[in-house]
């Protein structure tokens, strides 16, 4: 008899059923995989990364195919906004993952934090990110 409780806590990978436990474990090393990935998308001005400066944050996957994440930037209105996001969503996307996101304003300290890694690294600049 189905019973819809019990098919919730099976996968199938192809060669025999794994467990829930199992599938989140797998998971968890996915989504560590791509938030390795996403840590190494460098900002094109400041020698950091967005993870690193804190513009990408609370990276999740919301379901098996697409990805959750938040972009945190220290003014509303940046310039360089969709080029920031285009560089994750490449990078989720060669996981083959869809990406959707948030976008808000950084906190008081926040910007404080970004603003002094920015000074400290910005291209050209003799110092490099010390992250």
């Amino acid at each position: 008899m189905y019973n819809p409780e019990m098919s919730a806590m099976w996968a199938y990978n192809g060669t025999r059923r794994i467990t829930k436990p199992e599938k989140d474990q797998i998971k968890m090393r996915d989504i560590n995989k791509i938030k390795e990935q996403i840590s190494k998308v460098m900002h094109p001005a400041i020698d950091c990364s967005l993870v690193d400066l804190g513009m990408v944050q609370d990276i999740e996957l919301y379901t098996d195919e697409v990805l959750i994440l938040t972009f945190v930037f220290p003014f509303p209105n940046i310039p360089i906004a969709d080029k920031l996001i285009s560089s994750v969503e490449n990078v989720v996307k060669s996981q083959g993952l869809e990406m959707q996101y948030i976008v808000r304003v950084m906190k008081a300290e926040e910007k404080k934090n970004f603003l002094k890694m920015e000074k400290a690294a910005w291209k050209g600049g003799t110092a490099s990110c010390s992250c």
